[in-house]
């Protein structure tokens, strides 16, 4: 069984952008950043959307139904960090709404980097070892079809 490094990579680099994108906007004064805010907070939820996707049918199903899990150290807790992380941003989305960004933009700014930091950490985690274990274990699996 393959798994599509490339697409995964491509994804962290698509997110990376938009926490970067995220962090100039916020840099900027309010009345200048926030009117791009909302946009560029939209890219970052579906690129999240889409890596969580990918990562479920080409990384985590596939080893839980080869039962291949055991085999990488702390995927357990990596997996939790991820299932964490989805909720405390879902959080963060439902607290900082557009008025709440409007009246507390220094407030969103810090906020928006811990969260997207927690985000980036955990992705260069994935790219670092759980990705190429993954697909070395996978790689081992015949295609049944």
């Amino acid at each position: 069984m393959r798994v599509d490094i490339r697409l995964l990579e491509q994804q962290h680099a698509t997110i990376r952008a938009a926490i970067e994108e995220l962090h100039a906007l916020t840099d900027m004064p309010a009345d200048r950043g926030l009117p791009m805010v909302v946009k560029a907070r939209l890219r970052l939820a579906k690129a999240v959307a889409d890596n969580v996707a990918t990562e479920i049918a080409q990384i985590h199903a596939p080893l839980k139904t080869h039962r291949l899990t055991h085999h990488i150290p702390k995927y357990g807790a990596i997996e939790a960090r991820s299932n964490e992380l989805r909720g405390l941003f879902s959080t963060h989305i439902a607290r900082w709404t557009l008025p709440a960004i409007r009246q507390d933009w220094v407030g969103y700014a810090r906020s928006m980097r811990d969260i997207t930091g927690q985000l980036a950490d955990l992705i260069d985690r994935e790219d670092q070892w759980l990705f190429p274990t993954a697909a070395a274990l996978l790689a081992r699996i015949e295609p049944t079809g």
